[in-house]
């Protein structure tokens, strides 16, 4: 039987919250940290131990080849830091064996981005929202991306490029999915796509972890309802034939600190595509993320729209806040909400205004400030 290396190293070696690190119930786990692909995606929910991996898998290469060189990526910088702060320097500093590999008799404060370990082992921390040019210039043996759904679209081969140098060069990519056109999902497609997959004791369907697999009291088979248990599925890849890679989907269906439920109240508070792609660990289309009527008639008072300062409640006319969603010109249309939150801490609109897709970018401007003046407001939220 092979031995699961990094996963051996991490139950004997790592500590987490101060105590050695434990996987159980987490029968899916032993695959995903067994894969040598030369590119691995993990499309997941929001809080399955994705850092906690990420961490792992960097600990496992910085102490099994010194040496190494290891290039972590996130969006932005304050993600960056908390990961090094968080999450990796207090594994670092719990475990006492692998405190000793990588910072040797020192007791020095390892820095936020640039790590030089011990053992010659290096990682390098960067953020890269809007572009990867903060990884150029690195040279790495394994590229490791948090939250790829959220970086830069296309600089995946932009970031490869540190791996340019390396005789086996990996890439692993985590994140929780979006629309169903994001890039992360792309990548998962390309992969493996395993998916887990639970076989009814009853009637012997296979089914996944999705919407259709929800009972009322727990899992069940969509067919003939039987309960299932979904510690006990096994992996079925999507792709068997891939040459991209390995890709595994995780959610809250099969974790096992998640009270099944919480999982129900979720769905009963979140909108749909928020629950897929935060619980479900799954894309969604541009048609589950429009506003529906029956939402807006939820949000709507007696109180027509008003026409001045005069027609705002007082306590809304001193902290009246304008919201503006510039448009593209030619078929989308720019529009400024009026409003201000009440002291029950529910936002209170007061206007709409929507303008022409082809006002000429200089009136449409002052039409804007215009509004703004006529109705006295005190702040101004906008994109770019």
């Amino acid at each position: 039987m092979t031995i699961n290396r990094k996963l051996k190293f991490c139950q004997d070696l790592l500590f987490l919250d101060r105590l050695p690190i434990r996987f159980d119930g987490r029968s899916y786990l032993p695959a995903i940290y067994a894969s040598n692909a030369r590119n691995l995606v993990i499309r997941a929910s929001r809080q399955v131990e994705k850092s906690t991996f990420l961490v792992n898998t960097i600990l496992h290469e910085a102490c099994a080849r010194p040496g190494s060189k290891i290039l972590f990526v996130c969006p932005r910088s304050e993600q960056a830091r908390v990961f090094s702060n968080s999450r990796l320097r207090p594994s670092i500093e719990q475990s006492p064996l692998v405190r000793r590999i990588l910072l040797g008799d020192s007791n020095r404060q390892l820095p936020v981005m640039n790590m030089r370990f011990a053992n010659d082992s290096q990682l390098f921390i960067r953020a890269a929202y809007h572009s990867a040019d903060a990884a150029r210039g690195i040279s790495a043996g394994i590229l490791l991306v948090d939250e790829f759904q959220d970086i830069a679209a296309g600089d995946l081969p932009v970031l490869q490029e540190t791996l340019s140098h390396a005789r086996n060069g990996r890439t692993i990519l985590t994140g929780t999915p979006k629309l169903i056109d994001n890039h992360l999902e792309a990548m998962f497609n390309q992969s493996t796509a395993n998916e887990w997959t639970l076989t009814c004791p009853k009637c012997e369907l296979t089914s996944i972890l999705n919407e259709y697999s929800l009972g009322p009291v727990g899992v069940e088979c969509r067919k003939c309802h039987e309960a299932l248990d979904a510690s006990s599925g096994q992996w079925v890849a999507r792709n068997p034939g891939s040459r991209w890679g390995d890709g595994y989907w995780i959610n809250h269906l099969m974790v096992p600190w998640v009270n099944y439920d919480e999982i129900l109240d979720r769905r009963r508070i979140y909108d749909l595509a928020k629950f897929k792609n935060e619980v479900l660990g799954m894309p969604t289309n541009i048609g589950e993320h429009v506003v529906t009527r029956e939402e807006l008639e939820a949000c709507c008072n007696k109180r027509p729209m008003a026409n001045s300062a005069a027609d705002i409640p007082l306590a809304g006319r001193t902290a009246l806040i304008a919201g503006v969603d510039w448009g593209g010109g030619a078929t989308s249309r720019t529009v400024v909400v009026l409003g201000s939150m009440r002291s029950d801490y529910t936002f209170e609109i007061n206007r709409f205004f929507r303008f022409s897709p082809d006002e000429d970018p200089d009136r449409l401007l002052t039409s804007v400030a215009k509004v703004c003046e006529h109705f006295g407001v005190r702040a101004i939220g906008a994109d770019g």
